[in-house]
């Protein structure tokens, strides 16, 4: 059996680029739920960054089931016994999505500032939802913590590379450069 995968690892393309996270602004106030980056008092909004995440880049990126009765989903007639494919990952960008904004408006983008938002299916949905939905959110709440003190301007630092797409995917090697920061 392989080892488990870091939560953070497919996460951490989408955080490195969001300026809130790599480098969070001094004179920002604190908001609800926001927690200190460091000793200056630099502030990141840390429970949004996650939950944003698991918009865009969930750790599956889809789910098979097996349609047990005959039934018709958008004028698409499915036979019982068909497989079906979920794509975790599409449903939370779908620029067609009007839940967040007008059809064709930027649902798709990265953004921890954007409030309210339609719940993802990150940790999957209804009865097959996790149920470490909890400790997964926390231990991804101390991480990006830990990291926005300590990995200052994280950039890319050559290639990553990915396990396949397949359900569940993340990355095989993934290079960060950064700054050392307290």
């Amino acid at each position: 059996m392989p080892p488990p995968k870091p939560k953070c690892g497919r996460r951490s393309p989408a955080v490195m680029s969001n300026p809130a996270i790599a480098s969070p602004d001094p004179a920002s106030p604190a908001s609800p739920g926001s927690v200190p980056a460091d000793s200056q008092n630099r502030w990141i909004v840390v429970p949004a960054a996650v939950e944003e995440v698991m918009r865009i880049r969930p750790t599956t990126t889809w789910v098979t089931r097996e349609a047990t009765a005959d039934f018709t989903f958008d004028g698409l007639a499915i036979k019982s016994g068909t497989t079906i494919h979920l794509f975790c990952e599409s449903a939370g960008t779908d620029p067609g999505d009007a839940g967040d904004a007008g059809p064709g408006d930027a649902v798709a983008g990265f953004d921890i500032t954007a409030g309210e938002r339609r719940p993802h299916f990150g940790f999957g949905g209804g009865i097959h939802y996790c149920l470490g939905h909890y400790v997964a959110r926390t231990d991804m709440c101390e991480a990006l913590t830990v990291l926005a003190r300590r990995l200052r301007d994280p950039r890319a630092d050559g290639e990553a590379a990915w396990l396949p797409d397949s359900g569940n995917t993340g990355p095989i090697r993934l290079p960060v450069a950064f700054t050392p920061g307290h």
